[in-house]
This record gives C-alpha cells, sequence and structure tokens, in this order.
C-alpha cells in the first residue's frame, strides 16, 4: 500500500476510490460512461498547457485537508513535488520511468541534482511542469498513485520526501496520511514526531492479511466534483488464500461483499459464474473487460510473414469461435477485432472489423483469395507453395490448469493455418524461456500463439511504444526495425514497416486528439502492417453480494469502484 511502489489493480482502486487524491483523476466508471476521461481532482480545473506543449501549469483547489493526524495541513503544490521527489529516488523499485519526460526527473534520480527541475511550486497554489519534450498523456500518468501528495513532516520541514521520509524499507503504506474520502484505520494514532523507525504503524493494514479503511473527518465531498461518492462508511479488505475459486465462494457465501481478483477465469470460475446467473440467491456475477488481449505475434522478418498477403490471410483464416471455446466461452473472452484495448479508445473502435467472417469462424475461401496474391504462392492457388512455407513453428505458453488452454490454443492456430499451406508446429514453452525468446530478435521466432499484453494507464501511450515501435527494446514483430540492424541480427528480408513517426505523432497530442490518433493508428496497423492476429479481449467475472444493490466497474484500475458500491439499508 506505498503509493510510490504498489503495481497492482486492487491496490490502485483502494488509492484511486478512497485513499489518495491526485491532480487528475478518473471517475471510476465503464468506458462508455466516461471512466477513462480525465476529470480535475485536486486540481481546480485542467491544465493550462504551453502551445509547444512543454509547460503545464496546474492551479490546485484550496481548502483541501489531510487525514488525521494532520488536518490542519493543507495540501499545496508542494506535496506533489515532494511525492515526485520520492518516485525518482525509488528508481526501478517504482515505476518512476514514467515520469522520465519531466525535465530534470532523471538527474535527480541518478544523484546530479538536488531537486527536479522541471518541477515548480511559484505559490503554495500553482504547480509548473516543464517537460523536456511534449508529452500529452501526462495527464493520464498524474492519475496514478506514485504522484498523489506527501504531506511536509511536521519535525523536519526541510525533509524531501516530508512524513514518508525513512519509511522506504517497510513501505509508506503503514504511516499513509489520506487525502480521500477514507483512511486506513488507525491514521489518527500516527506520530510524525518521532524517529521513523519508532513511529507506530497504522492498524489498518496488516501485510497479507487485511486492509481497514474508515471515513476520513477531513473529507469534505463538496470538493469532490462527484468523482468519489464514498456509499458505504467501512470498508474491510481480507486475503482469504491465493485461490480465485475460494474468493468467489465467500462472496456467493455472503461472507463478503466483492471479490476483487481481477484474473481471468479458471475452467471452475466459469462454472461457478454460470450457476450464479441461474440462482439469483448466490448473488450478482458482473463479466467485464480486462483490457488484456491475447493474440499471436507474427515475425515480419521471417519468410513467408514478411509478406502482408499471407498475413492478412492468416487473418481470415483463423476461427476465433473455436478458440473462445477452448479459452472457456464469451464468458471469458469477447472477440478483439483490432490491437489494443477499448478503453484507450474511447470505443470507436468497438464495431470494426476489418478481417471480418460470419460468426468469427474463419473464411478460407477468403483467406486463399489473399494468399494467391502473394509472391510464396507460386501458381496462385491460395496455398502457400515455397520452400519457406514448412518447416515454420510457434511457441506457446506451457503450463497446468488455466494456461493449459494456451497450448490448446496453439495447437488449433497451427491446424488451422494448415489449409493455406503455412505448416507450422506448435512448440509449449514455460513463460520465461518463451518471453525470452520472442524478444531476442537473433532468436527469428516465426509466431508466438495466444500470448498477451495488458494496459496500466486507458491510454495508448503505454501501449503502442512498446508493442509496435523501436522505442523499446525490439517487438516481436520487430515493426520499426533499421536494414542495419536487420543484417546485424542475421535477417535476410530487408526491410520491414515501421510506424515511429506516427507513434511520435500521436504522443505529441493531448486527451480528445491523440485518443483519435492511436484510434487512427489501430485502424492502420490492423489493415496496412497486420504483426498479429488479435484473438481474445480477456473477460474476468467479478462477483458480488446479494446486499450489494449499486456497483459501478472502474476503467482505470480494471476492478469494482468501491466508492460507488452500496449495501441494502441495514445489512
Amino acid at each position: 500500500m506505498d503509493p510510490q511502489l504498489e503495481y497492482s489493480p486492487d491496490s490502485w482502486e483502494l488509492f484511486r476510490c478512497c485513499l489518495t487524491r491526485t491532480l487528475l483523476a478518473n471517475p471510476g466508471l465503464s468506458t462508455q460512461e466516461h471512466g477513462a476521461d480525465l476529470y480535475p481532482d485536486i486540481a481546480a480545473a485542467l491544465p493550462e498547457v504551453s502551445s509547444d506543449g512543454l509547460t503545464w501549469t496546474f492551479r490546485l483547489r484550496r481548502g483541501i485537508h489531510y487525514a488525521p493526524p494532520m488536518r490542519q495541513t493543507e495540501v499545496t503544490a508542494e506535496d506533489f513535488i515532494r511525492a515526485l521527489q520520492r518516485d525518482a529516488k525509488l528508481g526501478k523499485e517504482s515505476y518512476s520511468s514514467y515520469f522520465s519526460v519531466i525535465e530534470g526527473f532523471d538527474a535527480y534520480a541518478a544523484g546530479k541534482a538536488d531537486t527536479i527541475l522541471g518541477l515548480e511550486a511559484p505559490d503554495p497554489h500553482t504547480l509548473v511542469i516543464r517537460l523536456n519534450q511534449p508529452s500529452g498523456d501526462l495527464g493520464y500518468l498524474l492519475t496514478l498513485p506514485a504522484s498523489s501528495p506527501i504531506p511536509p513532516s511536521p519535525t523536519q520541514p526541510n525533509a524531501p520526501f516530508g512524513v514518508a521520509t525513512g519509511h522506504d524499507a517497510d513501505g509508506y503504506g503503514f504511516y499513509l496520511v489520506a487525502t480521500g474520502p477514507y483512511m486506513l484505520e488507525g491514521s489518527d494514532k500516527l506520530d510524525f514526531s518521532l524517529p521513523p523507525k519508532e513511529q507506530p504503524k497504522v492498524s489498518g493494514l496488516a501485510a497479507g492479511s487485511v486492509v481497514t479503511l474508515v471515513r476520513n473527518p477531513s473529507w469534505d465531498p463538496s470538493t469532490s466534483g462527484g468523482l468519489r461518492p464514498a456509499y458505504v462508511d467501512r470498508i474491510e479488505v481480507r486475503f482469504p488464500s491465493d485461490v480465485r475459486a475460494e474468493v468467489a465462494r465467500l462472496v456467493t457465501t455472503g461472507k463478503a461483499d466483492v471479490d476483487l481478483d481481477d484474473r481471468p477465469g479458471a475452467p471452475q470460475i466459469i462454472r461457478l459464474a454460470s450457476s450464479v446467473r441461474a440462482d439469483p440467491a448466490l448473488g450478482f456475477v458482473h463479466v467485464e473487460q480486462r483490457d488484456f488481449i491475447r493474440y499471436v505475434s507474427i515475425n515480419l522478418a521471417v519468410p513467408p510473414f514478411d509478406d502482408i498477403h499471407v498475413r492478412r490471410a492468416m487473418n481470415y483464416v483463423i476461427d476465433k469461435a473455436k478458440l473462445q471455446q477452448v479459452d472457456g466461452g464469451p464468458i471469458a473472452g469477447a472477440f478483439a477485432n483490432h490491437l489494443a484495448p477499448d478503453s484507450m479508445e474511447n470505443n470507436q473502435l468497438i464495431a470494426y472489423d476489418p478481417f471480418h467472417t460470419p460468426d468469427e469462424s474463419g473464411d478460407l475461401a477468403k483467406a486463399k483469395a489473399e494468399m494467391a496474391q502473394s509472391r510464396y504462392d507460386r501458381n496462385h492457388d491460395g496455398v502457400c507453395d515455397a520452400p519457406v512455407c514448412k518447416g515454420l513453428y510457434g511457441l506457446a505458453i506451457a503450463g497446468q490448469d488455466v494456461t493449459l488452454k494456451f497450448v490448446q490454443m496453439g495447437q488449433e492456430v497451427a491446424r488451422e493455418l494448415l489449409p493455406l499451406g503455412l505448416h507450422v508446429r506448435s512448440v509449449a514453452e514455460p513463460a520465461g524461456p518463451l518471453f525470452s525468446q520472442i524478444n531476442d530478435p537473433r532468436r527469428h521466432v516465426p509466431l508466438a500463439f495466444a500470448i498477451g499484453f495488458g494496459r496500466d494507464i486507458p491510454n495508448g501511450s503505454t501501449w503502442f511504444p512498446s508493442l509496435f515501435t523501436s522505442l523499446s527494446a525490439p517487438n516481436p514483430s520487430l515493426i520499426g526495425a533499421t536494414a542495419t540492424q536487420l543484417r546485424r541480427w542475421g535477417y535476410r528480408v530487408g526491410s520491414v514497416p515501421s510506424v515511429d513517426d506516427r507513434v511520435h505523432a500521436c504522443l505529441e497530442l493531448r486527451l480528445d486528439a491523440q485518443t483519435r490518433c492511436w484510434t487512427s493508428l489501430d485502424e492502420y496497423l490492423s489493415e496496412a502492417v497486420v504483426p498479429w492476429i488479435p484473438i481474445l479481449f480477456e473477460l474476468t467475472s467479478i462477483f458480488t453480494s446479494t446486499r450489494v444493490v449499486a456497483y459501478a466497474f472502474d476503467e482505470f484500475t480494471i476492478e469494482p469502484a468501491l466508492d460507488r458500491m452500496a449495501l441494502k439499508t441495514g445489512s
């Protein structure tokens, strides 16, 4: 529960809904209810951004105070600087790389500067952030809990990390001073006049056992802009076991009200969900998007996959309906017909389907018509007949129980490619070796079956650059690789497509313009590049008890919105 260290959906939900406010925030709703949009939170309005996109100015709301024991302390601009400084110093332990775009952030992290040059508080209610390059997604990054304010130490006003100073080892979560509608139980007993090692921890946080939230008496709903209704008075989060079925069982037997386990459904969970749907006395099942895609990754530098007609034919022939059944049926996964979760694109591509086939069951005739245009189909009969069409292989994640289906998916994809003349052998590998191979361009891995990727923020800035450009380590499709790199890695193919310029252009845009840009890029990649066969967007079944009468899904954290849940009166 350390805001600068935690990187898990359930913790992010507890921060977003309840404990920590940020400059900007998402409202704890689904995409169609504008849950992926940005709203002012501690900021009084959306930021003023300079014409070159390099300077962002935030005006803070006045009169927002911290929870006990710091009820007299108002949140000021310096508190955000303090949080980002701590994030920088924690380095690899945190997700500080997201903020490297702030001028001087990396220099401060490396100990080469005493302050972060790009952070300035000209007055208590104004925060100025200067960037080293235009980055239109900064607003989304400032919704992350790592940027939530840290109050100054009452005994050491100049301590660089305020009350979090000295708490890196055990975590600031045990000493967290809240700004949201709730606080950790026992926060009022915190004593920052003592040396850090002598300060008592909050009673409401027992690692791996329980998190207990109670009302924050400093909370003023009038300053929230309706972002956090905060219906219930007390929230207890328990960790009965690491078994998904046990969590769901506690909810359906009335011993808990909601499960926060967002993992995709194992077979027993899918069976339980069907039972609950058939018997309202057991509670309710809410099937939600995890914003996680399963796909076949194609190496564009391995013949015959360097030919777009081959890649397009593969997309036409795959029977996604059969793969959906292998995955667990419609309750486990929704058909994916493009490359990014819909929350990143404001649902603009929900109906988009460039390789549509009846019932998503594949169309061999369309696939062969596409293959016939390939130079690897020498007699143009719709069957790949060049020598490179044989002896191919694809990697699938090996495992047991829930991951066994990935092996089965790989085998099914290999079978469905055979009528196109593509002789592919499915090879099962544990996740570690599999990803080390597909991320090593020298291994020349042709295909990777049913691998997955999930988003962190509802914006394409951390999705498209990571998966489709040369901006990070080589991606499995090798999009953006240069001719020099391809030669160095031993490929005979001299060039592959690049979308680096398009991604750079999107990164400089803001808000709706950036969303439209990611949507257009998704369409271009899906049709003109075709680096993947998108298969399924994973779904998760969230169980709530019969006591729950109000429920919402938080698109930001991909969890139930705890501040928007309500129970029957008297429950």
